[in-house]
């Protein structure tokens, strides 16, 4: 499924012609791919994410794995602006499956 939009640049406020495109992939292995494609006629800085929620089988956050092909992630500061781009510690490393709540709740890990 395909979700796409175009915009002056008066709406989204970008500074100028953006155009987005949203590629959701269902594969029969039960994988699901989001893929983001975005161009802007001026330069900017785009940083689009995905806040979906899925059942996952469980109620408990302990019991489910996650896997995330990066590593690295983007800082932020207080106000939730990126500062820059780190490479993921061991908490935040979700290169190979692991459970969720394995190593958040570590306070050794925690900086």
């Amino acid at each position: 499924m395909v979700f796409s939009i175009t915009d002056s640049g008066k709406k989204s406020l970008f500074p100028g012609k953006f155009h987005l495109k949203v590629t959701y992939k269902i594969y029969q292995n039960n994988k699901i791919e989001i893929l983001f494609a975005s161009k802007c006629s001026e330069d900017c800085i785009v940083n689009l994410t995905n806040h979906a929620y899925y059942c996952l089988g469980s109620k408990h956050l302990d019991e489910l794995k996650m896997k995330i092909n990066s590593s690295r992630y983007v800082a932020v500061d207080d106000e939730l602006l990126a500062t820059e781009i780190k490479r993921v510690d061991k908490v935040f490393d979700f290169r190979k499956f692991k459970r969720i709540t394995r190593d958040i709740f570590d306070k050794d890990l925690q900086a």
